[in-house]
């Protein structure tokens, strides 16, 4: 489904921008401050600082280190960061590519109602992406998706709807 992987190309960008619409302007005495506050444990710097080295504000792009820092931040609850996580291992950025572990840390981050991780869980039930493939319950995701707000999950649910799911 490519479509699907453009889309949610577009949602990790929104999901970066939606921790800083003033990230054009970061510069690396922010980066500095948010590395500092990320280094003693504050779980927002820490998916910020992922963020930051994701996209290359204020930093030198590294997604070996967008990673590191994600999964700090993920392994402390942060849906944010679970779903960017999830992303880095479905496509094999800054990490080997493994569609389960992707799965897994989509479905931690979705349990806590981030719309995109519920929209990549109804695209691995719709393609039987590391799951037997079930449309009732890729609908039944992209419907949570759609609740909380994001356009694609509604569209995706009302294609599985008209084709009787």
């Amino acid at each position: 489904m490519q479509s699907l992987k453009n889309i949610v190309i577009n949602g990790l960008m929104i999901i970066g921008l939606s921790f800083g619409l003033m990230m054009s302007s970061v510069a690396s005495n922010d980066f500095y401050w948010y590395k500092t506050q990320a280094e003693q444990g504050n779980v927002s710097s820490q998916t910020m600082i992922g963020i930051m080295y994701l996209n290359g504000e204020g930093v030198s792009k590294d997604l070996q280190q967008s990673f590191i820092w994600f999964e700090k931040a993920a392994k402390q609850g942060d849906s944010v960061a679970q779903t960017n996580i999830g992303m880095m291992y479905d496509l094999g950025q800054g990490v080997r590519q493994d569609k389960k572990k992707a799965k897994e840390w989509f479905q931690k981050s979705a349990d806590q109602n981030e719309p995109l991780a519920q929209l990549m869980l109804g695209d691995y039930y719709q393609s039987g992406t590391t799951v037997r493939q079930d449309r009732k319950k890729a609908k039944e995701w992209f419907g949570k998706s759609c609740d909380e707000g994001l356009q694609e999950g509604c569209d995706f649910y009302r294609k599985l709807n008209e084709r009787g799911y």
